[in-house]
């Protein structure tokens, strides 16, 4: 991958990262807001953003297109199990920093959320959308 395109991909992540975690994080603090337990509140931050996640990432940041509903399926598996891989540790690191430390809930959110989107970058690079399914 050239440089240009890498600075490209990397620029449109964090943009849509932004955007990512704005939705987890509004959907999260409106939910806490609501007086609704924190736990249940990321649970639904969780899978409203990482319905959006999904969708810009496979299209504007990795620009994939699966060539079949397989294909696509498996595509759609991988960002799913990984995301709930890194929806885990944000419980973990939620109720670490919150229960154990007695962090502000809505500051640790935000300590979290930073390495979540680091993670899931990595994770959509290197395993989910990788360089030979992208498009030149």
């Amino acid at each position: 991958m050239s440089r240009k395109k890498s600075i490209r991909e990397i620029g449109l992540y964090t943009i849509f990262g932004v955007f990512t975690t704005l939705i987890n994080f509004i959907v999260y603090y409106l939910l806490i807001y609501l007086n609704i337990d924190f736990k249940i509140a990321t649970s639904i931050a969780f899978i409203v953003s990482v319905i959006f996640a999904y969708f810009t990432n496979r299209n504007y940041v990795f620009s994939v297109r699966a060539k079949s509903i397989k294909e696509m399926s498996l595509e759609g598996l991988k960002f799913l199990s990984s995301r709930i891989l890194t929806y885990f540790f944000d419980i973990f690191g939620l109720m670490l920093l919150i229960e154990l430390i007695n962090m502000d809930q809505v500051i640790s959110k935000l300590v979290v959320n930073v390495l979540v989107v680091i993670i899931n970058y990595v994770l959509s690079k290197f395993y989910i959308f990788k360089k030979e399914k992208r498009l030149n």
